[in-house]
């Protein structure tokens, strides 16, 4: 008897003790309603059941009576005592999953030893709880349906860090696409590299400019496709300043020329380091196309240059024009001023030789006129061709003459 008694005693304690709750079932009463069933001319008993209304099913789970539950469903379903949960099981058992319900007599009904799954509870507070249950009967007496253990693994705390870390994995996704979406939308190529000069990730307009897929640029080094016809040693050099950067760790801005798939370009380099909180530094580098800009600066100074040339020879022209009028105009000054003075005494040859001065400076004058008028008109660009044709040979020999 003793023997017996420790044996209680023993297994009692490993029964009361358990880190899970423990039930002890009798399902005689639902054997009895099993049987009923089949006795009826039922043959299929997992559609029979599956036939059921909601609450038929509750009521027929509801003819399962719980024997004996362990110590640990009081702390588990924060309860007063063990007591307290048998004779309050409307309180921890949450019935809204009657599919699971059908899935665990059904399972029991056909003999299985053993079932498994997952189950709401919950806790005298109204606390959700999620918790593993294995159903299986205990074989050995008489009558095995009156002893059925349900042991429940409480996961509460696993399920909701489960979902926890759905939550943060899909906030981390939402993250990352919104942006990668966002990074793909911005015009200004930019890609993202670590201490190395591997290309960790790069925008499509990044990937454009140098006319290759996003797949390629990946995981390259950069100087692969930024400088990929230098020298070596050039190329080595371009790693120095790169290695320089990452330890000096401040932003930068230069320009340099790069041979892309579109030809030689300019363009204006931004770096800014990003240092993670694993102590690992990225590189943040963006640039501006500034080809066009630099050509268009390109022909602003050559035309500046033009305007200058310009500016020098019409000043040269107009000193040059001031200075050949004079001659003409002084040459017809004195002219006429010795034929005021002493036309009563010059011969008619003297007479006619001043005349004819005159003459020569004032058609010297308008030919002079008519060339500022050309030089006008080709600056604002309305000088027209009016060809015709001349005697050379007297035209030429007019020249001489009037020369």
């Amino acid at each position: 008897m003793d023997e017996l008694e420790d044996a209680y005693h023993f297994f009692r304690g490993l029964f009361d003790q358990s880190p899970n709750v423990i039930f002890l079932e009798d399902w005689s009463r639902l054997k009895e309603e099993i049987d009923s069933v089949m006795a009826s001319g039922v043959t299929d008993f997992n559609a029979w059941i599956h036939s059921l209304e909601d609450h038929q099913v509750v009521g027929l789970f509801d003819s399962v009576d719980i024997l004996d539950v362990s110590k640990t469903a009081a702390d588990m379903y924060k309860a007063p005592n063990k007591q307290a949960v048998l004779e309050n099981l409307d309180r921890v058992l949450e019935l809204s999953d009657i599919q699971k319900i059908r899935e665990e007599i059904i399972a029991i009904a056909s003999g299985e030893k053993v079932y498994k799954d997952e189950f709401l509870f919950k806790d005298f507070e109204g606390n959700q709880l999620y918790g593993d249950v294995s159903v299986s009967i205990v074989e050995g007496y008489e009558d095995t349906w009156k002893y059925v253990i349900a042991s429940v693994s409480e996961m509460t705390s696993r399920i909701k860090g489960t979902e926890e870390l759905k939550r943060i994995a899909r906030n981390l996704q939402e993250s990352t696409d919104l942006f990668q979406g966002t990074l793909n939308h911005v015009q200004t190529p930019i890609s993202l590299s670590d201490e190395a000069g591997i290309i960790i990730e790069a925008n499509q307009s990044y990937c454009d400019f140098y006319g290759q897929p996003r797949e390629k640029i990946l995981g390259s080094q950069f100087l692969t496709h930024t400088a990929p016809l230098l020298p070596e040693a050039d190329q080595d050099r371009k790693m120095e300043q790169y290695t320089r950067f990452v330890e000096i760790g401040q932003s930068e801005e230069f320009e340099e020329t790069l041979l892309t798939h579109k030809g030689w370009r300019s363009i204006d380099v931004v770096r800014g380091l990003y240092t993670r909180p694993d102590n690992q530094r990225w590189v943040v580098t963006s640039f501006f196309d500034i080809t066009q800009l630099k050509s268009a600066e390109e022909q602003s100074r050559k035309l500046l240059q033009d305007e200058r040339k310009l500016s020098e020879l019409r000043s040269r022209f107009i000193s040059m024009v001031s200075h050949e009028f004079r001659t003409p105009l002084t040459s017809a000054k004195m002219s006429s001023s010795v034929l005021v003075k002493y036309l009563d005494r010059l011969s008619a040859e003297m007479t006619v030789k001043h005349c004819e001065i005159i003459a020569k400076s004032i058609s010297r004058l308008e030919d002079m006129i008519d060339g500022v008028l050309v030089i006008s008109e080709s600056g604002a660009g309305k000088l027209s061709a009016k060809p015709k044709e001349i005697q050379l040979e007297s035209y030429l020999s007019g020249l001489c003459k009037e020369w």
